[in-house]
């Protein structure tokens, strides 16, 4: 039997109860939490957490790179519960409450679930299987935006964590921010402020936010759904 190709145009299932606008926004909405998610591993280190959190090989290189391009039309109940299990694994390895009874990953790989962001529910709390197959189904909106705003409440938690993300990006080039401060300033005028974890405004961090990527080598979106949005919740 050939894959489901769904086309039409994605609609939010809080807006209107479209069957196929539904899917359609499903599968876009899922596909953009996963990239931001995944470029924290490589294919390699995913599928090696995978295994670790249900014990089997259920979690493939084509299914990665189907969901990251969203490609992957018609993902196997098999893939959204190893993802939601592995998601959640990921969490309560870092000791988030709230959680059902479950398995924790090994201190083996603690590099590849320590200090990592987990995919979210709109309300902040680590996506299950249940909640890759809703999400997916576009049964429930995840709340992804691409319109950047950071509320001034959230500025503090934002700036402390963009910052320690900033500080570890850059030792990963061999960048030492406390020598090279100053040709670090010429590319960003929040860097000194954040790896210093002095007050940042949200706005100065929003516009600045292209050139703190470069700085790092990754791209705008990734800096924002790893570093940020967590925090924004």
């Amino acid at each position: 039997m050939s894959p489901t190709i769904t086309i039409a145009e994605p609609v939010s299932p809080t807006k209107e109860l479209d069957f196929l606008g539904n899917l359609a926004f499903g599968r876009k909405q899922l596909s953009l939490s996963f990239q931001v998610f995944s470029k924290q591993y490589s294919q390699p280190e995913l599928i090696k957490l995978a295994q670790a959190a249900t014990d089997t090989s259920a979690l493939h290189s084509s299914q990665i790179s189907g969901l990251q391009r969203d490609t992957l039309r018609d993902p196997s109940p098999k893939c959204l519960v190893c993802l939601g299990l592995t998601n959640v694994a990921i969490a309560r390895s870092q000791g988030i409450k709230g959680l059902p009874k479950g398995k924790k990953l090994p201190a083996n790989l603690e590099h590849l679930w320590k200090d990592k962001q987990y995919m979210r529910n709109a309300d902040g709390t680590p996506m299950g299987p249940q909640d890759m197959f809703a999400a997916f189904a576009g049964l429930t909106d995840l709340g992804i935006s691409t319109a950047k705003n950071i509320p001034v409440r959230k500025e503090k938690a934002v700036a402390k964590a963009l910052g320690k993300y900033m500080r570890i990006n850059l030792a990963k080039l061999d960048i030492d921010y406390v020598s090279e401060i100053t040709a670090l300033k010429k590319k960003s005028k929040t860097i000194e402020a954040l790896v210093t974890n002095k007050p940042v405004s949200g706005a100065a961090i929003v516009q600045d936010l292209l050139n703190l990527a470069k700085l790092i080598e990754q791209g705008e979106e990734d800096v924002w759904g790893i570093a940020i949005s967590p925090n924004l919740v």
